[in-house]
């Protein structure tokens, strides 16, 4: 009884060991690199959003009608 108590410790412990050296040796992930400027530039109203195609015509129509 005690014998087979010593050899499943002495088996989980080496398990242990191997597992935490196992993933020492695996390399660490490298996160990827996201540049956010523009993101930042386009919160912070820096670069106005282009106008949707309805402003632009009203824009044109009235433009005209002044004109004259």
């Amino acid at each position: 009884m005690k014998l087979s108590f010593v050899l499943c410790a002495i088996t989980s412990f080496l398990g242990a060991a191997n597992a935490v050296a196992f993933a020492n040796a695996a390399p660490a992930a490298q996160p990827e690199v996201i540049d956010i400027s523009e993101m930042k530039l386009r919160l912070r109203g820096t670069t106005p959003p282009p106008p949707s195609p309805s402003k632009r015509e009203y824009e044109e129509g009235d433009f005209e009608e002044n004109s004259e």
